[in-house]
């Protein structure tokens, strides 16, 4: 219980930090950072604080608070991307040297060159399909993902899982035309964010 307030703290700070950068470098940003969004902010970081602790142990307690760190930058995007289409890619940058870092200090080598591939399959194929945003959360989670030498099938099956669990909400929201596309545009950021939880 006092572990999940820890990440709960961390994911929150953090999250706030990042607000504040964001509104810092970016006078037009035209988000929304209310009483509901701070709840929202609160609610979300109560909820990752107690997975980490939960469904994290085995990453022992540094790798469980740099899953903290990826679950901030996740939680910040998911709420520029829902209110304003945009992502800041320096989150991206910040988190992914803390990805990297637990590479190096647990080297698994087996599942870098998968990691690599993933890095230019995302560059150069799926990044044209859903925006650079998009690819950079799922390159950042892919590092986060390699910590336990798990390669390429898993940072598709993520993939594939957030692209299920959007068509499955957007189809129930009505938001599916019959040729299988969205009929309006929606945030992806929040299906990478809920999914990537289930191959760490």
């Amino acid at each position: 219980m006092l572990a999940a307030g820890l990440f709960a703290l961390e994911i929150f700070l953090l999250t706030k930090i990042y607000f504040y950068l964001i509104v810092k470098c970016n006078e037009d940003h035209n988000l929304d950072l209310g009483l509901r969004t701070q709840m929202f902010i609160g609610a979300c970081s109560l909820i990752g604080g107690f997975v980490i602790d939960l469904l994290l142990k085995h990453w022992g307690i540094l790798g469980q608070l740099s899953c903290g760190m990826l679950a901030a930058y996740l939680l910040t995007a998911s709420i520029t991307d829902i209110q304003t289409y945009e992502v800041y890619d320096f989150l991206a940058f910040i988190t992914a040297l803390a990805g990297i870092g637990i590479l190096i200090r647990n080297h698994p080598g087996s599942s870098i060159p998968e990691l690599l591939i993933f890095i230019v399959i995302q560059g150069f194929l799926f990044m044209s399909m859903y925006g650079r945003a998009d690819g950079y959360a799922f390159i950042v989670c892919a590092l986060f993902e390699s910590r336990f030498g798990r390669g390429l099938l898993t940072y598709l099956f993520h993939m594939g899982l957030a692209f299920l669990l959007l068509g499955i909400v957007q189809g129930f929201l009505g938001n599916v035309s019959c040729k299988g596309n969205l009929k309006k545009s929606v945030a992806f950021l929040p299906y990478i964010s809920i999914t990537v939880w289930w191959f760490l």
